[in-house]
């Protein structure tokens, strides 16, 4: 994941691209082909929208947001520590 955000908003990187994502797997290790395969899965795609329907839905807009306990909205990797604490109570 830190891959992605960072190629998208550091790089400017336009990571709906095939290419794009290819050439991130690549550099983590990972099959390119398995991963490219897998992403453009209609059953991915659908799990995609529906996840993003339920995050409108329960008034989240952006990526990453993580729900805690049901009612605890955080949006951004810069909150794991937030949710850290709560998960450690």
């Amino acid at each position: 994941v830190e891959s992605v955000f960072y190629s998208y908003w550091t790089n400017n990187l336009d990571i709906s691209l095939d290419e794009v994502m290819t050439e991130i797997v690549e550099g983590l290790g990972w099959n390119s082909e398995e991963f490219i395969s897998f992403i453009n899965l209609d059953s991915t795609k659908n799990s995609l929208k529906l996840n993003t329907e339920e995050l409108a839905t329960r008034g989240g807009f952006g990526s990453p947001t993580m729900f805690v306990n049901e009612d605890n909205m955080f949006f951004g990797n810069d909150r794991l520590n937030l949710i850290d604490e709560l998960l450690n109570q």
